[in-house]
């Protein structure tokens, strides 16, 4: 009994520290999740077939293209050089750069030529984010995973890998897995190219695990936060705006590249067709995820362009706290119309107004959506994580502040409007209603003002800020001065649609199989006043054809 109270105990602490991230530093945090997230990539771009139908691989579907990738990569290492994540490794980061500089033309596939990928790549990659790790011992160690155990007191590589990896093996994160991959714990499933020193076969027989968000969405998540909060606690407006400007290119170049790179391939499609242009493509209105989940900020971010040129234009030079309301809006967005986020759990059921989070089943049209309900930081799931340190109070007076600006918000974001916005985004000829319109300006205002007063909140700077660790802008400055424009181009900024070829391989999403709507098929009116007969039309032509038969 003892030893059964004393396992469960072991197992309640690990789940804390799993939460809580342990005793990670965010140079650590953010050194581990870079190289996870490039290396992930590099998977992607080493296989012979690149082209992809969400998680299928078909033949004329969306291909991962060697040269966004290495576009991604090299604006991201100028992004973490030129922030100051780590300049003790700035000579490897600036090698792991040179390498995809020179590196113009998509290197052999791994099943062809495995050299390049284990070993130039990865010892590269590996190099660029371990300063400060100088080896370890099993005895080190609670846990290393199997493939790794061999000669591992001697073997640098493999330390560095165990410390790459080491630290979702024993997470919560792990455990969040399907039940079947819980407890394949072999560092090959996530780290690729390790055939060589393993003995293993993972990469070669493409049963790599890169993609998973359990993995690496709190990876990428966490580069993408800690980023915008470095930008958002540095101090350069008293030498030069030039230090922002080029902070800011430099981002949106990486976030133009990057949906494009995404491992996951299904997450891929779904940030690219569906988050980043506020689903406008959806079979009919009820079906689509801006209507049914994303918030209205993310949908109105930019305005009604309601693309990703839009969202991207709200990233200023002069608003050095831009890029972490991008991120904090497109974050909950995401979180929104993935698995765990759309559902409403038991504690947001029971929740009051404007937090309550309410969902009918066998309901087709729902008066309110889960995403009326926001999502970070006020959500009751969020009370715990919000906690760190004993902070109690945080999660509380943060949802208080913020009582009567999201109620003012949710009376004004109504399905009605968000049905209108669609027909606006899926049809061009469309136009949006003088009283629409001005709901929509009051709405910016109202949004603009939450926004403001979220990062005023010290949530972000709490859970992201790098501590002691403030950002010589000088040096800032004189990086971007030293870099060669031509070493890379700047990215397209319009995206190409899903493929044709792609169109019959679609699957609903894991929210849209939880909140079913069945397709409509919609005939659009040359009125351009709506796109579909209304319900009496309808019901008289039909009256009309029975009265005619009898």
């Amino acid at each position: 009994m003892k030893i059964t109270i004393l396992i469960l105990f072991y197992l309640f602490v690990e789940i804390i520290s799993g939460f809580h991230t342990g005793d990670l530093t965010k140079k650590q945090e953010i050194q581990k999740a870079s190289f996870q997230f490039i290396s992930a990539a590099a998977y992607r771009n080493a296989q012979k077939d690149r082209e992809w139908c969400e998680d299928d691989k078909i033949k004329g579907g969306r291909p991962y293209v060697w040269g966004e990738y290495r576009g991604m990569v090299i604006n991201y290492l100028d992004l973490y050089t030129a922030l100051q994540f780590d300049p003790e490794c700035d000579s490897n980061v600036t090698i792991l750069r040179s390498l995809f500089v020179n590196q113009v033309a998509q290197p052999d596939p791994y099943v062809v030529n495995s050299t390049w990928w284990d070993s130039v790549f990865l010892p590269t990659a590996l190099n660029a984010f371990l300063c400060g790790f100088n080896g370890s011992k099993l005895e080190d160690h609670e846990f290393v995973s199997d493939d790794l155990l061999e000669n591992f007191d001697n073997d640098k590589m493999k330390q560095d890998i165990w410390y790459m990896i080491g630290t979702y093996m024993t997470s919560i994160y792990k455990q969040r897995e399907n039940s079947n991959r819980r407890l394949d714990f072999d560092a090959g499933l996530y780290i690729p190219f390790l055939d060589k020193y393993t003995g293993g076969d993972y990469t070669k027989t493409q049963q790599m695990r890169v993609g998973f968000p359990t993995y690496l969405g709190r990876s990428l998540w966490a580069v993408f936060h800690i980023i915008a909060q470095r930008v958002s606690d540095s101090s350069c407006e008293g030498s030069t705006l030039s230090v922002y400007s080029s902070l800011t290119d430099k981002f949106k170049n990486f976030m133009v590249y990057f949906p494009l790179n995404h491992p996951c391939p299904f997450c891929r499609e779904h940030m690219i067709s569906k988050v980043l242009v506020n689903d406008r493509y959806a079979h009919d209105q009820y079906s689509s995820e801006a209507i049914r989940f994303f918030p209205i900020e993310h949908l109105l971010m930019g305005g009604t362009g309601g693309d990703l040129i839009a969202k991207l234009s709200t990233i200023r030079a002069d608003d050095k706290r831009s890029i972490a309301a991008f991120f904090w809006k497109l974050h909950n967005a995401v979180t929104s119309s993935v698995e765990q986020g759309c559902q409403c759990f038991t504690e947001e059921i029971e929740d009051t107004d404007p937090y309550h989070c309410e969902f009918k089943s066998g309901v087709l049209v729902q008066s309110r959506y889960p995403r009326q309900q926001r999502s970070y930081p006020f959500a009751k799931r969020f009370e715990f994580i919000l906690n760190p340190k004993h902070n109690y109070t945080l999660f509380k007076e943060t949802r208080k502040e913020f009582i009567n600006i999201t109620t003012e918000i949710n009376k004004l974001d109504t399905i009605e409007l968000r049905i209108e916005l669609y027909k606006y985004w899926n049809d061009s000829n469309v136009k949006i209603s003088n009283d629409t319109q001005i709901k929509i300006d009051q709405l910016m205002v109202l949004i603009n003002n939450m926004t403001q007063y979220f990062l005023d909140t010290p949530v972000l700077s709490e859970a992201y800020s790098f501590i002691n660790s403030t950002l010589n802008c000088t040096l800032t400055q004189e990086y971007f001065a030293s870099l060669n424009s031509s070493d890379v181009e700047a990215p397209n900024l319009s995206i190409p649609r899903t493929p044709q070829r792609c169109s019959n391989e679609t699957k609903p999403s894991s929210c849209e199989a939880q909140y079913y709507v069945a397709p409509v098929i919609v005939e659009k009116d040359n009125s351009n006043e709506s796109n579909a007969l209304p319900i009496s039309w309808l019901s008289l032509i039909l009256l009309n054809i029975i009265i005619f038969v009898i």
